[in-house]
């Protein structure tokens, strides 16, 4: 199985080849959505990078910790019942279920803004990760810069990124390039903090 951190550049350098495409193919006639489609790719790699890298680190923290009220409210959503706990008992790996439990259950929700990255980590006693992160980058705008890509991914998504004509908006490969690098250190950042040993 490979690491959160491993899938996430793996989908950085797909985003980045859809920009070099875009910088080399200059006669295509829809080369912004190529810009489009990086930022999205860029944004899905971040999302699935903090679903996967909280799993990672939930079942350390919960065999040496007793999970706080917020942790237990996630696993309840998940469908960690009593029946389900009766279950876990009788199993030989009890905790590679409550991983699955979860990892499905996140998979419905999305983990690009700060605030949910940072309510997600505060249950595994990683409280202010965002903060951490702007402390370690010493860029105190990367969470602001991941939530303004997280909006821009979701208008090109939700919205097609159009204008009030029905026109493509104006899309600038300097920003895109800019905010992927930026997506690209909050992330690679967060992975060196997480896998700090921790008391």
């Amino acid at each position: 199985m490979n690491k959160p951190i491993t899938n996430f550049k793996k989908t950085i350098v797909r985003a980045e080849a859809l920009i070099t495409l875009y910088e080399s193919e200059p006669d295509l006639t829809e080369l912004d959505d190529l810009l489009r489609s990086a930022v999205v790719l860029g944004m899905a790699g971040c999302d699935s990078y903090f679903t996967h890298k909280f799993c990672d680190a939930l079942v350390p923290f919960l065999k040496h910790h007793d999970p706080s009220k917020e942790l237990l409210n996630m696993l309840e959503k998940a469908g960690l019942n009593t029946k389900m706990a009766l279950e876990l008992s009788m199993m030989e790996r009890p905790f590679r279920r409550i991983r699955t439990l979860l990892e499905r259950s996140l998979s419905h929700l999305t983990t690009q803004r700060t605030s949910a990255i940072d309510t997600l980590f505060g249950a595994v006693e990683l409280k202010g990760l965002t903060g951490r992160v702007h402390s370690r980058a010493r860029r105190t705008n990367l969470g602001k810069r991941l939530n303004t890509m997280a909006d821009f991914r979701n208008e090109i998504v939700h919205a097609a990124h159009l204008n009030s004509h029905s026109k493509p908006k104006t899309i600038s490969l300097d920003d895109v390039k800019s905010r992927l690098r930026d997506v690209a250190l909050f992330v690679e950042t967060c992975d060196r903090i997480i896998d700090e040993p921790r008391v």
